[in-house]
Order: C-alpha cells, then structure tokens, then sequence
C-alpha cells in the first residue's frame, strides 16, 4: 500500500526542474517538466498482468493538471503519484470484486446441481453427487443449450432467476466485505493527499497574487491589492 510519503522528498520544496539545472543540454521546459525519479516510476509502475500503464500514466496527468495549475516541487509530483497510486488500488479492487463473483460461479453452479439432484437426500451418494455436478457443471459453461434447461430445472425446484449469482454473492461475502474495508481505506486517504495537493496548489496561487500585486505596486506607486 502506498500511504506514506518519502520523509526526504516530503520536506523539498524546490521546484521540481531544479533537478536538471546543471545539464545545459537538458532543455526542460519550466511549464511540462516531471523529476526523473517521478519519470523512472511512470516507466515502470508496478502493475498487475493485464493492468494497463498507458491508463495509469493517464490517471497521473490527470492528476497533475488541475485548475490550480501543475505540480511544481518534487513533493508535489510525489502527492500526484501516491495518490494516482491509491486511485488505482481502489479501480483494482472494483475488478476484484467482479473477478471473485466471477470465480465462484463455478462453485456455485455445482452446488446448484446437487442441491437439486433427485438423489440429495439419499444417504451416501455424496462422492457420486459431486462427480455429477462437477460434470454437470461443465457441460453448464460449455453449452448454452445445456445451461438453458438447467437453469429452468432450477427454477422449478424453486431458486430464483439469478440462483447461481446469488449463489456466487453469498460464497464471496466474507472477501467481498474485507474488499470494501481496502476501498473504505484507500479512499479515505485519497482524500487526505487530495486536501494536501490542494492546499500546496492553493498556497502558491496566492503567492504568486501577491507577487503580482508587489510588482503592480511598483510601476503604480501603489500597493493595491489584485482582487
């Protein structure tokens, strides 16, 4: 989990361009200039297989545009990453969440089959009830014909329409509610560095007011305010 900014980078608030300021031939330009350590990372986020990293780094340039204007100090470039990081983490656990419903239909469909096999309550065919139901559940995600007329089998034996995702629902209860206390989790501190960006963004913007008003004061005589 990424919850804790790097001490050192935390308290750095040179802008983030000085990094290059020895290399003439680095070029940079002072509006479209991320830290090489912030550009090592983007390279290579740690992804899982299938997770995309064009969407991630996305994700950070959204992020690191706003209204207030760009990310300028490192620490400011390592908020936008920890908190590009946590909204990732919590689309992830959404796609787990409908990856383990889907991992249990499986389950869920056998247990149908020997819920409603006209042998269930017979003493002693359980090991010959699974073997069926592990075959019957083959055939069910093999063929949709075959899935169709025990569907309707199901339904005469009285469970629902949506049997089987019921069925799924409650086998995944017990991970789905640790889930939602990782999204309760990340969310909350989301909107922790969220309010940190926002008050470092907001800081310079009236710096930079007052930088504009010392500079209007002069040419004018005046030290009137911008409003």
């Amino acid at each position: 989990m990424t919850d804790k900014i790097n001490s050192d980078l935390s308290e750095n608030n040179t802008p983030a361009e000085m990094e290059d300021v020895d290399d003439p031939e680095a070029g940079f330009d002072d509006a479209d200039y991320t830290p090489r350590s912030i550009k090592r990372l983007l390279d290579n986020p740690p992804l899982l297989p299938g997770e995309n990293r064009d969407l991630f780094v996305q994700l950070f340039e959204e992020f690191e545009s706003t209204d207030l204007g760009r990310a300028k100090t490192v620490a400011e470039y390592v908020l936008v990453y920890t908190i590009t990081m946590l909204t990732w983490e919590l689309m992830r656990y959404q796609r787990m969440k409908v990856a383990l419903l889907l991992n249990q239909q499986r389950a869920a469909v056998e247990s149908l089959f020997r819920k409603t096999h006209d042998a269930a309550m017979v003493q002693g065919t359980g090991p010959a009830l699974t073997i069926e139901a592990n075959q019957s559940a083959r055939a069910w995600f093999a063929n949709p014909a075959y899935r169709a007329q025990a569907a309707k089998k199901f339904e005469a034996a009285g469970y629902a329409t949506e049997a089987v995702e019921a069925e799924a629902f409650e086998r995944s209860l017990g991970a789905l509610a640790r889930i939602e206390n990782l999204v309760a989790s990340a969310q909350k501190r989301v909107m922790s560095f969220l309010k940190e960006l926002e008050s470092r963004f907001g800081s310079r913007a009236a710096e930079m007011r007052l930088v504009a008003t010392k500079a209007v004061g002069r040419v004018s005589g005046e030290d009137k305010a911008l409003e």
